[in-house]
């Protein structure tokens, strides 16, 4: 189990159970009644639920007890399922003392799982275009496009346009809000579909650096 880049094994303690990976419910907006009818309407946002995941940890040495709560806090990166991590966030933690004599305490601490299990993702440069290979399910890229002037980048045949100064990093949800570095605008903000990607740009272009940040349900 690592959490907040530490591993459990940092603080002398063993993980006793993990909970269960939870299947994604989505995320619907009821906005209506049907009419003549008392059932309601409802949307898709095409957004999943977070879910609550149970663990439970065993504490050997009472001397690192304050500082594997303080692991336990917080909001990070999870990694306790192969293959990847869930961003998460801790919600409670509770003790019972397992031996008196020995020190040894059991830490139950419930965190707050979104549903999406990332994976394995490096950064590439690409310098004259290319094409991507998605791993996973749609994913939100990290993209920093160094260059001058307008740039309109084209993503699987959608073009977005931005205006550089040196370099433009487009990362959401910052571009959904209309807030990049440097304060440029952003057209609208790509995602990347499973399978191939097709990458290109028109404009004053040094290169630009892509991180898919892949993940999958």
């Amino acid at each position: 189990m690592k959490f907040k880049d530490q591993y459990i094994d940092d603080f002398n303690a063993v993980l006793l159970s993990k909970g269960e990976r939870h299947k994604p419910e989505k995320e619907w907006i009821e906005y209506g009644k049907m009419p003549g009818s008392s059932l309601a309407l409802y949307q898709d946002t095409e957004t999943f639920k977070p879910y609550q995941r149970t663990i439970e940890i065993l504490s050997k040495d009472p001397e690192q007890l304050t500082d594997l709560y303080q692991w336990l806090d917080g909001y990070g990166e999870l990694e306790i399922d192969d293959g990847g991590y869930y961003k998460a966030r801790v919600k409670t933690v509770t003790k019972d003392t397992v031996n008196i004599r020995t020190g040894l305490n059991k830490l139950t601490a419930v965190f707050e799982i979104q549903p999406f299990l990332y994976l394995p993702s490096e950064t590439v440069t690409l310098i004259d275009g290319g094409t991507i290979w998605n791993p996973g399910i749609d994913s939100d890229p990290y993209l920093k496009i160094t260059g001058s002037g307008s740039v309109v980048l084209t993503v699987n045949g959608v073009a977005y346009t931005v205006t550089v100064d040196q370099y433009v990093e487009i990362e959401f949800p910052f571009a959904w809000k209309g807030v990049l570095n440097r304060g440029r605008y952003l057209s609208g903000f790509p995602k990347l579909q499973p399978g191939n990607n097709v990458i290109s740009w028109t404009g004053t272009v040094t290169k630009v650096l892509l991180n898919g940040r892949w993940r999958t349900l």
